[in-house]
């Protein structure tokens, strides 16, 4: 009779936890969706094992504080805030970028219409079972995510994205994402901020996926191979293209060359030199983009490159 009580509130309280939760996703939803920022299918798992680990924290350091200030011994306190911590970042390891799940931009009626039929829910749901609230809200997320992912996601895209003085191009059709960058992101001190707070969050809102199937580069530079790294790193991207170079490279340039491929290998990215040979990306059986060297070469510092001719079926990509 014990045991059925006990499992009783904990199936109460998982059921609010849950409903809770959903309400709280579906509130957020548009607005995550609108600034181009993905959603975790973690969410609730996370936030369910997150907030007794929080509390214990709290408590610990707290304990630690004031224990410090009086000045008696927290050794123990202390080897156990490390040890929470340790537990805490092997959780996280599990949750990579697989788990996140991106919307493109949704419309203003959309934006309006998920929060406000949640809360209707909310309120018709009152005096009906857990079973009937949590299947309400769960109707409005699956039909919202299948909204903007099936009709409002692109299946073609030709456009820009502001870069500094320049722009990068995002090409998107049949499923294939291409970017690139003929020289933008050189003028840009610090270009992983870049890539992390502007570059995803537009990806995401004009496709609703941070993929790029190829990524393009037309200068090696320093500056070139550390928005390289860092697009790799942030990003899940499978090809990498950037040309030769002839002369003698710097130290400085070397080691971010070498952080690049580093990076490369580290996410299993398969690094395309381009000069020596034309390279085509296929988007399908009767649309590529084409990648050719024209004359003269570049001269940047000591070293030499291939100017990178784009083309694409329809215009062509200027350098």
């Amino acid at each position: 009779m014990r045991k059925s009580a006990w499992f009783t509130k904990i199936s109460l309280w998982l059921y609010r936890f849950v409903h809770v939760q959903l309400f709280i996703t579906l509130i957020s939803l548009p607005i995550l969706a609108w600034w181009g920022l993905p959603i975790s299918l973690l969410t609730i798992i996370g936030n369910m094992i997150f907030a007794p680990f929080l509390s214990a924290f709290l408590f610990l350091a707290s304990l630690l504080f004031f224990l410090e200030l009086l000045h008696l011994p927290n050794g123990i306190l202390a080897w156990l805030l490390e040890q929470l911590t340790w537990i805490w970042f092997w959780c996280m390891h599990f949750a990579g970028r697989s788990w996140l799940f991106a919307l493109p931009k949704p419309p203003i009626w959309l934006c309006i219409l998920v929060p406000a039929s949640a809360v209707i829910v909310v309120l018709y749901t009152l005096r009906r079972s857990w079973q009937v609230k949590i299947s309400g809200l769960l109707f409005i997320m699956v039909f919202a995510c299948s909204y903007l992912k099936c009709l409002q996601a692109p299946k073609k895209l030709c456009s820009t994205i502001a870069c500094a003085q320049g722009s990068v191009t995002l090409v998107h059709a049949h499923n294939t994402t291409v970017l690139i960058d003929t020289g933008a992101l050189n003028r840009i001190p610090t270009p992983e901020s870049w890539v992390e707070y502007t570059l995803l969050p537009e990806l995401i809102k004009q496709l609703g996926s941070t993929k790029i199937d190829h990524y393009v580069f037309v200068q090696p530079t320093f500056r070139g191979f550390k928005a390289a790294q860092a697009v790799v790193e942030f990003a899940p991207v499978k090809n990498v293209y950037f040309p030769y170079w002839c002369g003698d490279a710097d130290k400085k340039l070397l080691g971010a060359y070498g952080g690049l491929k580093r990076a490369c290998a580290d996410h299993n990215v398969t690094i395309k030199r381009m000069g020596k040979t034309p390279l085509t990306i296929n988007l399908s059986n009767d649309e590529k983009i084409s990648l050719t060297t024209q004359k003269p070469w570049i001269t940047k510092g000591d070293i030499s490159f291939p100017q990178i001719a784009i083309q694409t079926d329809t215009e062509p990509i200027s350098q």
